[in-house]
């Protein structure tokens, strides 16, 4: 799994990162950065109810969704739990959130 995970992004070449106040807008980009071609994001933390937008987004198996600006273990096990529940085994987490989990 985890090769996947690094290929695809590495494939792709670049990785939005989205960041707003309003889960809302977050859903809203990610929908024009869909409508562009991509299909590879990572969503903030700093986005209010991020895991919830999070799993929705993971729950389509055209897309691969990270968690980025990720705080601390508690958070990053839930972001992980979600992305399980949504996408199987397809789940993929920022460099710091792996340090934090102890990935690394």
């Amino acid at each position: 799994m985890a090769d996947g995970l690094i290929a695809e992004p590495r494939a792709a070449r670049a990785v939005p990162v989205v960041r707003t106040r309003d889960r809302r807008h977050t859903a809203t980009a990610v929908q024009w950065l869909r409508a562009a071609g991509l299909r590879i994001f990572e969503i903030t933390m700093t986005v209010p109810d991020a895991t919830a937008l999070i799993r929705d987004l993971a729950s389509d198996p055209a897309l691969l969704v990270g968690a980025g600006t990720v705080p601390d273990r508690s958070v990053a096990e839930a972001c992980l739990d979600e992305k399980r529940n949504a996408a199987g085994d397809r789940a993929a987490i920022e460099a710091t959130a792996r340090q934090v989990l102890g990935c690394v």
